[in-house]
């Protein structure tokens, strides 16, 4: 009724055996039946809440620049997204982090096209709005791809892209352009 395979119960005499290195032996087991299916997934090494909070989050603590960031949802006609930072001076500026530090180089393409699609629908919205892609490069072997993912996002009319080895300079425009749209935050006791 069961067949016999990897996905199946299987019931069988119970065994044992001898070994010198039983810690060596328990991490061979756990390798061979349950780190073998995390392998095959793409998980990201940092996703795009530790992009945010480990590259990105001074630039938006800032005494100068907490007071006026809000989340805001953008909507277009064929799309709408809520992007966790924006504020408004003349035209929304919204900042959404992005991960491509993914262990397969399909995947960095595919979320590229996937954000690609979504900024470009974005951008027809009636308020058009700045996009800011907050990006976090690979750190693995995956370059070239991620050198495709950046062109293909290249591509979207109308946004902006900052790698995080720029994120002190993005920090200092950021306030700069918020302090010249509000002026200098209020001295609080």
């Amino acid at each position: 009724m069961i067949p016999h395979d990897d996905a199946a119960l299987q019931w069988s005499l119970s065994g044992g055996g001898l070994t010198e290195s039983p810690a060596a032996e328990l991490e061979t087991l756990f390798h061979e039946t349950v780190a073998r299916h995390y392998e095959l997934t793409d998980e990201a090494r940092r996703d795009d809440a530790v992009i945010y909070r480990e590259i990105f989050s001074p630039a938006f603590e800032s005494p100068v620049v907490k007071p006026h960031m809000s989340s805001h949802e953008v909507t277009a006609p064929l799309a709408s997204h809520v992007f966790p930072q924006a504020w408004k001076n003349g035209v929304w500026n919204v900042y959404q982090p992005l991960s491509f530090d993914l262990k397969q180089g399909g995947t960095i393409r595919n979320k590229a096209h996937r954000w690609e699609s979504l900024t470009r629908f974005l951008s027809k919205s009636p308020e058009h709005p700045k996009i800011h892609l907050l990006l976090g490069a690979p750190s693995g072997e995956q370059r070239k791809d991620y050198a495709t993912a950046e062109d293909v996002l290249h591509a979207s009319p109308g946004i902006v892209m900052i790698e995080e080895d720029e994120a002190a300079d993005f920090a200092r425009e950021l306030e700069s352009r918020v302090k010249a749209a509000y002026g200098a935050p209020a001295i609080r006791s």
